[in-house]
Parts: C-alpha cells; structure tokens; sequence
C-alpha cells in the first residue's frame, strides 16, 4: 500500500505558501496572535466572493483531495493503464454510472435538466456525499473553514510538531497573476460549462493551463442548475462552498505550483496551534456556526419547530 505524504516539520511546509496577509507570522501560538489574526480577517472585504478559505484539522497534512487519498492509498497506480488517463476515467466512469441511477434519473425528468446540465449537480452531489472525487472544498466563510477545521480536535500536544497545529489555507482569486485560476463558466461557449471542459485543458506534460470553479454561479436561483444543486444539495448554502478541480493523481494541490513555478505562491496558510481549539468552537457557537448549520437535515428542523412550540407551552408562567 503506498502512503500519503505529509509535512515532517513546520519549516519544511513553509516554502509552499505565502505567509497571510493578515498576521505577521506563519504559526499562531496564542490566543491573542489568533484574535489579532481572526479580526483583520474578518475586516476584509469579501462582498464580491473573491477570497476563499480552506480549514485542515492537522497541519501535517498536505492538499489532497478524496480522490487522490483513494487512488495512492489503494494503489491504484499499478492496476492498469497508464496513470494519468486511468485517473481521469475513474471520476468520469463515477459520473455516467451515477446518471443512471433511479432516483437521479427521476429527479433530473423532474426538473427537465438537459443532458449537460447533469453533471454539475452530480459532481457537487458526488463530492458532498461521500465518493471521491478530484474536487477539493473551499468555502468564502472564514468561520466554515474554522468549523471544519477544528471539530473533531480532541488532542494535542505541547511541541511544535505540525501534528500539534491545525491550518487555514486562503487563496484571493483577485491575484490571478498568470490566469492560475479560471472560473470555468469563462471559457465555456455561451457560459455554458460542460464536465469535458475540466479534462481538454491538461495537457501531456502534466500542466494545468488553470484551476477552475464552478459553485460560484451553481448556487445563483435565476439559474436552472443551480436550483437543482442547491435545493437538492443542502450542504452548498450554510458551507458556501466552492470546489477546485486538481486533474493531478498524485500531485497534492500545493505542490503543482513549485514544480511549475517555484516563485509562484498562490496560497496563504497560517498554522493555528491545538490549544486554541475549544476556545475557537466556542466562539463560532455563539455565532451559530454548529454542526446543525454546517450539516443541514431538513427534517430535524422540521422537527425543532414542533419541539420549540412544546418548549414553549410547557414554560412556568
């Protein structure tokens, strides 16, 4: 079984990523640093959805997305083919068995999707449902990716071993020096993206002429697509979430930059010592930012209104 790589040391991982523009450190160790760092943050203007946030419960960890952990992790490498094709076809194979599913099949007659128009809602089902995909989440909330980051934190020790750090990663699409990011919605004919546009723009050398997104206009109602994703996908409104496409099976998405420019750093990261965990939770709390918000179920808040009026009735006067 072959094994993800993974950051030995806190220098090491340094050289992937810019310092944030908010702090004046890469590792955070108190909590004063992280207030500091959280409210210059949260002061930037992010009206026009152009910075994007990405929380990792271990700072060790580099950027895979599920497909990728899927494909190293199972050694799919040396089943057959040649590795990079093979990769590609795994997530379209996913895709078109997916369309065939019943119950897609009737929600799609449902709302008269068109046969292009499928893919996008299948891929951000996909993603947000538990396949692995070669989409990697974003979110525009700094408190989601804080969220994600710090919920399942139980332990840390007192070294400064990046097992001891979780990391919030931040790209601002608005540096878009060399076009490294695209949104796809741009270089489609008659702004209408199609999944084979992610796959003709890599090339046999293994470089990406651009990264793109789609859920920037995905979760728009005037558009068709995006009320079936979002209605359909209750996660995409609360995680205002947008995904990154790496075509890449082993390259984590940090490390595509060194090799094809290494004085390209398109990513910010700051690594956020353990300690803080709880007293970050908890300030998220009292913004409503819980694992209610973060994963919808409609039912039980359709439960919670009958709950509340029985609460209420049952108060002492």
């Amino acid at each position: 079984m072959d094994e993800l790589r993974i950051y030995k040391g806190l220098t090491e991982k340094r050289r992937f990523f810019h310092k944030s523009r908010s702090s004046n450190h890469y590792n955070l160790e108190q909590i004063n640093q992280f207030d500091d760092w959280y409210n210059k943050e949260l002061s930037l203007d992010n009206s026009t959805k152009r910075i994007i946030y990405r929380g990792m419960s271990s700072a060790e960890y580099k950027l895979y997305n599920s497909a990728q952990r899927f494909w190293i992790l199972n050694s799919l490498t040396m089943w057959k083919g040649k590795e990079h094709t093979e990769y590609l076809k795994m997530f379209k194979f996913m895709l078109n068995r997916a369309k065939k599913d019943f119950l897609f099949e009737k929600v799609f007659e449902f709302y008269k999707l068109k046969k292009w128009e499928i893919d996008f809602p299948l891929m951000s089902i996909l993603q947000h449902y538990g396949s692995p995909t070669p989409l990697l989440d974003w979110t525009y909330n700094l408190d989601v990716a804080l969220y994600f980051a710090t919920e399942q934190i139980k332990y840390f020790g007192k070294s400064n071993s990046p097992k001891d750090y979780f990391s919030i990663y931040k790209i601002d699409k608005s540096f878009n020096h060399d076009y490294t990011f695209i949104n796809l919605k741009g270089v489609s004919i008659n702004d209408t993206p199609k999944v084979d546009d992610y796959f003709k723009y890599v090339d046999q050398k293994n470089k990406i002429y651009f990264l793109s997104d789609f859920e920037d206009f995905a979760i728009k109602k005037k558009n068709i697509i995006g009320q079936f994703t979002s209605i359909y996908n209750q996660n995409i409104i609360p995680q205002e979430g947008m995904l990154i496409f790496n075509p890449f099976p082993t390259d984590p998405f940090e490390e595509y930059f060194s090799k094809a420019s290494p004085s390209k750093k398109p990513i910010y990261c700051v690594n956020i010592h353990k300690h803080m965990a709880e007293y970050i939770r908890r300030r998220l709390k009292k913004k409503r930012i819980t694992k209610s918000f973060i994963y919808p179920s409609i039912m039980d808040n359709a439960k919670n209104a009958l709950n509340t009026y029985l609460d209420d009735i049952t108060k002492l006067s």
